[in-house]
């Protein structure tokens, strides 16, 4: 689409405070819509993601995306912790992205995020709370689920850190 023509151009000229501007847009707009437009430009950002903060964002949100497509679980839970802790996810996309740990923290056969990874997801989802104070009934009730599923989670880690 018109964004992916955009930031592909913007990749090419180097230009960093536009492509950051542009991959902004572009996951704004897979929020709501709820499928990214360009998939192809997305699958191979390769190193020109390193052009902007936000670019990398979207090119490892796209990698997260693969890993839950490919059925691996534990490498899509690290990716998306390592991107909470590292600060690559802007704050403005918490709320998106801690939702995005909903299914991997209800696996029954696998316990995808440890101790301290669920204590890094829970303080995200505090941060995301006290910020959001307008949010809408559908985000407070998924922020809400997330929350149980983390104590749920964290109660699952803690016995598994017992027995080993």
């Amino acid at each position: 689409g018109q964004f992916g023509n955009a930031l592909t151009w913007s990749i090419r000229s180097k230009d960093a405070s536009f492509a950051a501007f542009l991959a902004e847009k572009y996951f704004d707009k897979y929020q709501s819509v709820g499928q990214f437009q360009d998939l192809a430009m997305l699958d191979h950002l390769g190193d020109a993601m390193l052009l902007s903060k936000r670019l990398t964002f979207l090119g490892k949100y796209r990698e997260l995306q693969l890993k839950y497509t490919e059925g691996n679980f534990t490498g899509a839970g690290q990716l998306l912790v390592n991107l909470l802790k590292s600060g690559t996810v802007p704050k403005k996309y918490w709320s998106t992205f801690l939702t995005d740990a909903l299914p991997l923290l209800e696996l029954e056969d696998q316990l995808i995020f440890d101790v301290e990874q669920t204590q890094a997801l829970m303080h995200a989802l505090y941060q995301t709370q006290e910020k959001e104070e307008s949010t809408d009934t559908i985000t407070s009730k998924k922020l809400s689920l997330l929350q149980l599923s983390l104590v749920r989670n964290l109660q699952r880690a803690m016995l598994e850190t017992k027995r080993t």
